[in-house]
């Protein structure tokens, strides 16, 4: 079990104009103010993370835990103006 870096974003659903290509020639992951970075540790016994073994693991308990905890209703309902049509998508997940 280890730490892990993971870089997400959420995206609103409801947005189409959203655009992540503003950033061109910068750090797209470390200068991006849309990109959350979060430091996870496996090793903490009460941490919903505590029996991921791997990179892969972290990234799909981590959007799991955002998008249900954003709720389901944009499969009904799409363009509902709420915060529960946001996404949360793993960019990037680094063992440490």
């Amino acid at each position: 079990m280890s730490k892990y870096k993971v870089y997400s974003c959420s995206f609103d659903l409801t947005d189409k104009n959203y655009s992540m290509n503003k950033m061109q020639g910068k750090n797209v992951l470390e200068e991006n103010p849309c990109i959350r970075t979060q430091i996870i540790d496996t090793r903490e016994e009460k941490s919903l993370f505590v029996d991921c073994v791997n990179e892969f693991d972290v990234e799909n308990r981590y959007e799991d835990f955002w998008n249900r905890l954003n709720g389901n209703e944009e499969l009904e309902k799409p363009y509902k103006t709420t915060n529960k049509f946001e996404k949360v998508k793993v960019i990037r997940v680094i063992k440490l």
